[in-house]
């Protein structure tokens, strides 16, 4: 990122809702904020709400692996 001034990278954006036009992605918080660019990389966690907006109802599978952070 600080490498490239021109990327704008956002964190503790709670999603409620996504929407994509042309070449852009609106994502909407639950007061109704709207942050727009043209990626959106959902790195929420095992129970991402962005997955579940952009492919509702998509059922997780256990790889059988597993990793841990110290």
């Amino acid at each position: 990122v600080r490498a490239e001034p021109a990327i704008d990278f956002t964190t503790g954006f709670a999603v409620s809702d996504i929407a994509t036009a042309d070449t852009r992605i609106d994502v909407r918080d639950p007061s109704g904020n709207t942050a727009t660019g043209g990626i959106l990389v959902g790195a929420d966690g095992i129970r991402s709400r962005v997955r579940e907006t952009v492919s509702p109802g998509l059922k997780l599978n256990f790889s059988g692996k597993a990793a841990s952070r110290t």
